[in-house]
């Protein structure tokens, strides 16, 4: 999909349109798995999360209304401690993000996916992991909010009819509607940059010599594997699964294919040139309300010394030092950072 316009450039709906008319990028409905995410993972950077927030990702078990235990686990059925966002969204972590969700409540995941084109009620916290189905096209056309600015683009696949004369019948409308604001969706796009460069999704990078920010997803019973992934021009998404719903491998089959077809997406915007890797129209650019600062990798705090890592926050929801202060109302507090601090 063109960002801006929302015009579907290409679309494959299966292997054989004489053996299968069915559609699976329009038609089918299946689990997004982790590629649901950053859906929710919006809402959270709204209500105070920021990249450098730290979480427990350790053991939970909680009832559901059958009165059944779930106990979530990440992919590798280990666990990994007290993590910031953006190391939980570039690996993956599954309890990470079930926390988050408990933290944040259903009813804001509802809202959020809402917003988002997917409408759906969330009634238990399973959704955090993509159990919930939803069709490609819709979650692909989602992933448009973050290089967008904020605005999520609805697909465009005829752009217009003519009669024998010319004679414009039908023209394909470009439909806009704001999600979050641009510094939300920038602090999300430079996470999902991480999960291509050293996370889930490294191997869209196969091929491919430009910025990209995407993210991977399998269900947990492995029957469906995606990957999402943009730059500033285009959105593609694969998805990868049987109709019967057989096993698949996982979603490391589709990162390599989109490095690919994007790689001939460029080049065919660029009229079968390839253009530098540097080239402005597919870097991402840091809006105004976005700054850097120097944060401890564990604590997620500021560094006072200016040193640790480089992390982004929006100009007004940076985290204190360390030394500051151990009390503050934008973290989600409920889990705590590490053994020696105690947080309402």
């Amino acid at each position: 999909m063109e960002n801006k316009t929302g015009f579907v450039r290409a679309m494959i709906g299966g292997r054989n349109f004489r053996h299968s008319k069915f559609n699976r990028m329009t038609q089918a409905r299946r689990q997004p798995g982790s590629a649901i995410k950053p859906l929710y993972y919006t809402a959270a950077i709204e209500k105070g999360y920021t990249p450098a927030t730290v979480i427990n990702d350790a053991p939970i078990t909680l009832t559901g209304g059958d009165g059944k235990k779930w106990t979530p686990q990440n992919y590798t059925k280990k666990y990994y401690g007290f993590s910031r966002m953006r190391t939980a969204l570039t690996h993956s972590y599954n309890v990470w993000a079930v926390k988050t969700a408990i933290d944040i409540g259903l009813d804001t995941m509802t809202e959020a996916f809402g917003r988002f084109g997917y409408k759906r009620n969330v009634t238990d916290y399973s959704a955090a992991l993509g159990t919930y189905e939803i069709t490609p096209i819709t979650l692909i056309s989602s992933y448009t909010t973050f290089p967008n600015g904020g605005h999520r683009v609805t697909p465009v696949f005829i752009t217009k009819v003519e009669d024998l004369n010319g004679k414009v019948l039908e023209r394909g409308i470009t439909t806009r509607s704001q999600v979050t604001d641009e510094g939300v969706a920038f602090l999300m796009t430079s996470m999902l940059q991480s999960v291509t460069t050293s996370g889930t999704g490294a191997a869209a990078r196969n091929n491919y010599h430009w910025q990209v920010a995407g993210k991977t997803g399998t269900s947990s019973d492995h029957r469906d594997a995606w990957f999402i992934g943009y730059n500033p021009e285009f959105t593609l998404g694969i998805w990868n699964g049987f109709d019967m719903s057989a096993s698949v491998s996982s979603s490391a089959v589709c990162a390599p294919i989109w490095g690919r077809i994007m790689t001939q997406c460029i080049r065919l915007d660029n009229k079968g040139k390839l253009p530098a890797s540097s080239d402005p129209r597919y870097s991402f650019t840091v809006p105004d309300k976005v700054v850097s600062r120097k944060i401890n990798p564990s604590s997620g705090f500021l560094s006072p010394n200016d040193s640790g890592l480089d992390e982004y926050f929006l100009q007004d929801n940076i985290p204190p030092a360390l030394q500051d202060t151990l009390r503050f109302n934008f973290y989600p507090t409920r889990w705590g950072y590490n053994d020696s601090l105690e947080l309402e």
